[in-house]
């Protein structure tokens, strides 16, 4: 279609959180876990998302991985849950590579600094992942 003539004008401010400083000797793993096929499929069909690189192996091969990935959010909320979080807080997460399906993955959490956590990948222990979560337990006001 046709387009508008001329510079586009930025709108709002960008803010974005800086990534957290990982020191990889502070991690500790807290869980292990596998993402297989059917999860990956099965979260799609919730989320309500269809891309091919989720869910057809043989477009994944096309892109030069070894079959369907871990779509980010999937593996977003499971940090999450890992981490234990409250109602309330704030989360945020760096995607560092893919995570092909069926990848042996660690759950992370810094020494130093508890509220940086990573998903790393087991078998060459590389982070696909960082995140920073943060929660915090507040009160109605006048209790």
């Amino acid at each position: 279609g046709a387009g508008r003539a001329g510079p586009v004008e930025p709108c709002g401010t960008r803010d974005l959180p800086d990534r957290p400083e990982l020191r990889e000797t502070s991690l500790v793993r807290r869980r292990t876990l596998v993402v297989d096929e059917a999860t990956i499929r099965h979260f799609a069909g919730l989320a309500g998302t269809r891309y091919p690189v989720h869910e057809d192996e043989h477009y994944a091969w096309a892109q030069g991985y070894p079959t369907i990935l871990v779509q980010g959010l999937l593996l977003f909320l499971t940090q999450l849950f890992y981490a234990g979080v409250g109602p309330t807080g704030r989360a945020e997460m760096w995607f560092r590579r893919a995570v092909p399906a069926g990848s042996l993955l660690e759950s992370c959490q810094s020494r130093t600094d508890p509220g940086v956590w990573a998903m790393r990948m087991v078998g060459n222990k590389e982070i696909a992942a960082i995140g920073r979560i943060s929660s915090s337990r507040s009160t109605a006001s006048g209790e």
